[in-house]
């Protein structure tokens, strides 16, 4: 694997083309170098979310018990939501085995996160064609570069596809399909 300290301005020209007009372009630049660097397991990063579970549990504990009058609802409530958000996380990882899969599932869900839909079309082969015209979407251009970044392959189109499909099953099969917990704000200009 190839991993990138930095992405190159032509790296990111590829990326950012096809990113939401919304999305926060800095968060998805530095995220994208992140998963290019993190090579912890899919049990590693569950146990971080399980962890994140107790943390904040232990802190509302001790909001209702410092202060029982003056309980600080909307604190409490972001950090339920932060909890329910890694209780959903830690689900999901558990149901990955493989790291190189981690990694394509951090991506789409980066993509998600920023306003991306896993949507694409594809057309039927046509008489007289020997295969398949390649699946097309924004969410493929966006994960072939990306994954050109984080791992130094480029992966075709039908390739991609298939993860996304993947991808889309595993999260049906959470509780909550809200995966998102990333504390960082994922929307901007």
């Amino acid at each position: 694997m190839k991993a990138v300290s930095r992405i190159s301005d032509a790296q990111w020209r590829a990326v950012e083309k096809w990113l939401p007009v919304a999305a926060d372009r800095a968060y998805v630049r530095n995220k994208l170098e992140q998963i290019a660097r993190d090579d912890s397991t899919p049990k590693q990063r569950a146990l971080q979310q399980e962890e994140i579970v107790r943390s904040c549990s232990v802190l509302v504990r001790d909001l209702l018990i410092a202060n029982p009058d003056e309980v600080q609802t909307e604190l409490v409530a972001q950090l339920t939501r932060r909890s329910d958000a890694a209780k959903n996380l830690a689900a999901f990882f558990r149901q990955i085995e493989r790291p190189l899969l981690l990694r394509q599932f951090e991506i789409l869900r980066l993509w998600q996160n920023v306003g991306g839909n896993l949507g694409y079309t594809t057309q039927r082969k046509r008489q007289g064609m020997r295969t398949s015209p390649p699946p097309r979407g924004d969410v493929i251009s966006f994960f072939q570069a990306a994954w050109e970044i984080t791992n130094g392959q480029t992966l075709s189109a039908k390739r991609v596809r298939d993860i996304v499909i993947v991808y889309k099953h595993a999260v049906a099969l959470l509780p909550s399909e809200k995966i998102s917990a990333d504390a960082e704000v994922v929307r901007g200009g």
